[in-house]
């Protein structure tokens, strides 16, 4: 392990300030990993994360026999309206819908799309969507006519954007400020990009037991309000903080469903008051708490 990991956050940049957490065991490659944690902007983050991504994120990963049991892409590419991902879609939709009003002319990136299945859900509803993802599941949306762009075409499009999401992409990624100055790039000024990831506030004296961090092939850093609002300055956005909008009832509904691993809505589901039990969840796990960046 590089010493310097000790001294320097990779986020805040802080010096002297990293303290360890301790060793967190991952399932899928059977080896323990480092946990870090700056002592300034909090973010927590691998020491020794996996890079071989070709191998972690492949068609065993989109399939749910990966490192992360909890996703099935492929079901939820090929069975849109019968997978419980679909609740988390309307939630984005709505609350893009309330960030940014009516989505007539404005145009829409999914920033690490994955299967594309949001990209869909946006243009069946009448925005100008288009993904961004590499990798085998992307070629499987492509094949079913899902428009998703590769690297070299993302570079040529600085300031097109009105609208960037990022659904869980943020935990995954080595560098997140690195990515969120991409991310700027392509955004226009006054752009909003809304994003999803866990929040580790409440875990923060118990961040090895946080569940979110128990796949450390896959998740590799960890976010406060504080943290991610950090690097949205460090990347030229603004943080804003629009708190507890209508759609997250949808998106609470499908992370507890997930976490349940259900794959399709019980029928117990379909009688609970969802608006009141996602405003309990909210309260005690933070979902709403991370901000929403606005392009300066």
């Amino acid at each position: 392990m590089n010493e310097s990991s000790f001294k320097s956050c990779p986020l805040c940049n802080e010096n002297n300030s990293i303290e360890c957490i301790g060793d967190i065991y991952g399932k899928w490659s059977r080896k323990y990993f480092t946990l870090l944690r700056c002592k300034v902007c909090f973010y927590a983050y691998l020491a020794d994360p996996l890079i071989c991504y070709n191998q972690i994120y492949n068609e065993d990963y989109y399939s749910g026999f990966g490192a992360d049991p909890l996703v099935n892409y492929l079901h939820e590419l090929e069975n849109p309206r019968d997978s419980v991902r679909r609740f988390e879609w309307d939630g984005i939709i709505k609350i893009l819908l309330d960030l940014v009003g009516s989505e007539n002319s404005k145009r829409w990136l999914d920033y690490g799309c994955g299967n594309g299945c949001l990209v869909r859900e946006g243009i069946s509803r009448g925005w100008n969507t288009i993904g961004y993802d590499e990798g085998w599941i992307t070629n499987m949306a492509q094949s079913r006519g899902i428009p998703i762009l590769n690297k070299n075409e993302l570079d040529n499009l600085e300031n097109q954007f009105d609208i960037i999401t990022a659904i869980e992409v943020f935990e995954h990624l080595v560098d997140p400020v690195s990515e969120l100055k991409k991310i700027r790039k392509l955004i226009k000024k006054g752009g909003v990009l809304f994003f999803t990831t866990g929040n580790a506030r409440p875990y923060h004296n118990n961040l090895l037991n946080w569940s979110y961090a128990s796949i450390p092939e896959v998740h590799v850093g960890f976010f406060e309000p504080k943290t991610i609002a950090t690097a949205l300055e460090k990347a030229g956005f603004k943080p804003y903080w629009p708190g507890y909008l209508p759609g997250y009832s949808n998106i609470i509904k499908f992370k507890i469903l997930k976490v349940m691993r259900y794959k399709h809505e019980p029928l117990w589901a379909k009688t609970m008051p969802w608006h009141v039990l996602s405003r309990l969840v909210d309260a005690y796990y933070g979902v709403t708490r991370h901000p929403v960046g606005i392009a300066i």
